[in-house]
């Protein structure tokens, strides 16, 4: 999958943002290009007439959308090399989903604020909202970086905790739901093991646990302390690692994690602070963690201090291992939260499953995988969902990555043998029930027999691919 990777830095001195591209790389021509100040500025005030816009007046915000992404587009194509060599690339003449990375070497706020995934093309509209480009922002990292070893099932933990205060709680019911209704539809086997300061929410997902497919397992817990989370990261050890909570983007940014007690007595002294550092601390950034889900506000904005604790904390997480986060740019509904995180994840399963059906048993590298692609979907889905009131929402996730290609690489080990025998006996029990069941539950019972047999082809598939790579020689 070819992709475009543009850079965007501040020179050493701090006293010139420039730009350059850095993929492709059969271009000739000068390296680095100056960015026009003017232009940053003008993209500044054009994303604040948008916040501050009348909804009621959705052609006016859909000019300043289009003149929003056209604005970012200028800044790029001032530079020779990007706008006879990369302009190519974008058209909608792209025959393939390609993903668009922004490489941002600088700690400026004012150039990670601006919403580079907005960018427009002549020929092509909203990249982010063809059929052709998925955005993302990259980070570069210093020395090799190994291939990432998927051990199934895929652990998925999730931090629900919000503290609105005493009265009008704003409960995570809604998050939980996303989830468990994007993990239900998963041909990978999945673990879900949630954090919660609801009592109602934990008793409720303890009920759902009980009856849940074997390949499908849900399991939650009473969040109490920091002490409480730390135990959990540490004993679970999460692939995906999904917050749903306060953000803030003060001269550190963090998020606050709302615990038992301070649900109920609505006190915010008892929540929890959390940093990237933390989570470091916390034993969640050994290999085994591919992703941490920012779904709270600011999770991807600058602090407003001075020193790299002011990073966002998307960008910090990945600066200390995390291989990929998705933030928020700006403050979210918890509307907006919920749809994001069943979107989200949904795309997800399907890229990590179509890479990990051909990263099994691989000896190589491995499997290439673009989290980018995740949001592609996403993003459109947003914006599509906005057309009656255009707006910024359909830009507030972003994905912070490393800059180097990841990979994946699989070992299924005994945990495939046990997946495969799990849904040959639910194939066996589905043909049972079809013998007995009355006529309004034949079709339901048909349609889980087919996602039954799907799932099961895909691991047989997996497992002789594995067998074929394992057998080459050397």
């Amino acid at each position: 999958m070819p992709r475009v990777v543009i850079g965007i830095e501040t020179s050493y001195d701090g006293k010139r943002d420039q730009l350059y591209l850095l993929e492709p790389t059969s271009h000739e021509g000068e390296r680095t290009l100056d960015i026009n100040a003017m232009l940053l500025e003008a993209i500044s005030r054009i994303e604040l007439d948008i916040e501050n816009a009348d909804s009621a007046n959705p052609a006016h915000n859909a000019q300043s959308m289009e003149a929003l992404g056209k604005a970012v587009y200028e800044v790029l194509r001032t530079h020779p090399v990007i706008d006879s060599e990369a302009a190519d690339h974008f058209t909608i003449h792209n025959p393939t989903l390609s993903p668009l990375y922004f490489f941002l070497n600088t700690d400026k706020a004012r150039l990670l604020d601006i919403p580079w995934e907005a960018i427009h093309a002549p020929d092509a509209g909203f990249l982010a909202q063809s059929r052709n480009y998925a955005v993302a922002r990259a980070i570069k990292l210093e020395g090799y970086v190994e291939p990432w070893l998927f051990r199934p099932p895929l652990r998925v933990m999730a931090v629900l905790g919000v503290n609105t205060g005493k009265q009008n709680k704003t409960s995570a019911l809604g998050q939980y739901k996303a989830l468990r209704e994007a993990l239900a539809h998963s041909e990978l086997a999945v673990r879900l093991h949630v954090l919660s300061c609801e009592p109602r929410l934990v008793a409720r997902i303890r009920r759902d646990g009980r009856s849940m497919p074997e390949d499908q397992q849900i399991e939650a817990e009473f969040l109490r302390s920091a002490k409480t989370l730390r135990k959990s990261m540490e004993t679970f050890q999460p692939h995906i690692l999904h917050f749903f909570c306060h953000g803030k983007a003060d001269e550190q940014p963090a998020i606050q994690i709302a615990t038992q007690l301070s649900w109920t007595s609505g006190i915010h002294t008892e929540d929890i602070m959390v940093g990237a550092g933390d989570i470091k601390q916390f034993g969640a950034t050994d290999d085994s963690l591919l992703l941490v889900t920012l779904a709270c506000c600011e999770g991807a904005s600058q602090g407003s201090g001075s020193t790299a604790l002011s990073m966002s904390l998307a960008q910090q997480l990945v600066s200390v291992g995390v291989p990929a986060v998705v933030g928020m740019r700006k403050p979210i509904l918890t509307g907006l939260a919920d749809t994001f995180s069943e979107l989200f994840y949904q795309e997800l399963l399907k890229e990590l499953t179509a890479c990990v059906a051909s990263a099994n048993g691989h000896a190589d590298g491995g499997a290439e995988v673009h989290l980018a692609c995740a949001l592609h979907a996403l993003r459109r889905s947003l914006f599509n969902h906005g057309q009656a009131s255009p707006s910024l929402q359909w830009t507030m996730p972003v994905l912070y990555t490393r800059l180097a290609p990841f990979r994946i690489k699989v070992d299924m080990g005994e945990a495939q043998s046990r997946a495969m025998l799990a849904q040959e006996r639910a194939l066996a029990r589905t043909e049972h029930l079809l013998k007995k069941a009355p006529r309004r539950m034949i079709a339901p019972i048909q349609r889980a027999r087919a996602t039954l047999d799907a799932r099961l082809k895909s691991q047989q598939r997996g497992q002789a691919n594995g067998k074929r790579n394992n057998s080459r020689p050397d």
